[in-house]
């Protein structure tokens, strides 16, 4: 290899290079990789209302399809380590999903939610440094990076997704169920298909191996579920759910509550400025960046008085807060007399 090239693949494929076409070295591996792409692009484009988590996660997806595209036609390194980064950190996102699904009480306490993330975060960072410039020759060689997260976590999401379809959240034992036995169905015989190729039970090379076959069940598993925790997190939200598309390709759509729906803070930073003038909705688009006005904390007694002087809340400062205070209520019934 010269000094200036790029580094290829320890691990070649099953797959024969440059057999189908000169330039793509695994042609088919490269071709079902936009399975993987569709099955994150999909879930992005279907709904306008969406969660943020689910959206990242079906953008680690796509992008982890178009790796292996680049991985497969090229053989090189770089598009190598990004292809299996990529789907672990994927998939590290997608067993959070599951547990604030399955457990939604994880949200409540600031505790729960940060012991979660820093557990999330820890495992991204080994994830990130896993490799064999880092671990021992013998530990890296035997325990692949893939091996370390994406099996495990294929199990904590089977767990998940069982609990899910048949715990005590079963009253939903219509095609939300038939979405996850179809999903389950194709993730078995991937991982199936897959170790029997790394295992080396398969002749090599071949022309047409089973790395393609794994692209195509593992993209129809991967939006299976999705869309299962986009139907459970759209009840959760408070939104009117729906599993549409065919049996291979299923999506979520999350449609506006019966109730009060320019309330829901979801649907209303997803309006624009008309929309929100047809339909009478109150306030601004995106009402985050509107001033909040908090009155300073008033003492009392003589150690209340020393706390005010060493924050430094005068009574010029609260003079100063009550005019702001009636400047923006007269601002708010200008805007709400325009409106209506």
């Amino acid at each position: 290899m010269d000094v200036g090239s790029w580094p290829l693949e320890a691990h070649d494929k099953c797959e024969a290079n440059y057999v189908i076409i000169p330039f793509i070295a695994e042609f088919f591996s490269t071709l079902t990789g936009a399975f993987i792409i569709a099955a994150g692009v999909v879930p992005l484009v279907t709904s306008r209302f969406s969660d943020e988590l689910l959206d990242l996660v079906s953008a680690f997806v796509a992008l982890n399809g178009v790796f292996s595209m680049l991985s497969h036609a090229t053989l090189m390194r770089i598009f190598g380590r990004a292809d299996t980064l990529s789907i672990n950190l994927g998939s590290l996102l997608y067993i959070k999903c599951m547990l604030l699904v399955c457990c939604p009480q994880l949200v409540r306490r600031p505790l729960h939610r940060s012991i979660l993330d820093m557990i999330m975060v820890t495992m991204m960072i080994l994830t990130v440094s896993w490799s064999s410039q880092n671990v021992p020759a013998a530990i890296a060689e035997q325990f692949d990076a893939s091996f370390v997260a994406t099996l495990p976590s294929g199990i904590l999401i089977l767990v998940g997704s069982i609990a899910l379809v048949y715990g005590r959240n079963s009253w939903h034992i219509g095609r939300a169920k038939r979405v996850f036995l179809r999903g389950q169905a194709s993730c078995f015989v991937a991982i199936a298909v897959w170790m029997s190729e790394e295992a080396g039970l398969i002749p090599c090379p071949q022309a047409f191996s089973m790395h393609p076959i794994w692209h195509v069940l593992g993209a129809h598993a991967l939006i299976s579920w999705t869309a299962l925790l986009k139907y459970h997190r759209g009840h959760f939200y408070g939104f009117r759910v729906e599993i549409k598309g065919r049996w291979w390709c299923p999506y979520t759509v999350w449609h506006e509550p019966d109730q009060n729906p320019e309330q829901h803070p979801i649907i209303r930073h997803s309006l624009s400025r008309r929309e929100m003038q047809e339909r009478g909705a109150q306030g601004r688009r995106n009402s985050f960046l509107e001033p909040k006005l908090e009155r300073p904390p008033l003492f009392k007694g003589r150690s209340g008085s020393i706390r005010q002087l060493w924050r430094g809340e005068s009574f010029y400062q609260q003079n100063a807060w009550q005019k702001l205070r009636r400047a923006s209520l007269a601002v708010s019934k200008v805007r709400n007399s325009s409106v209506s």
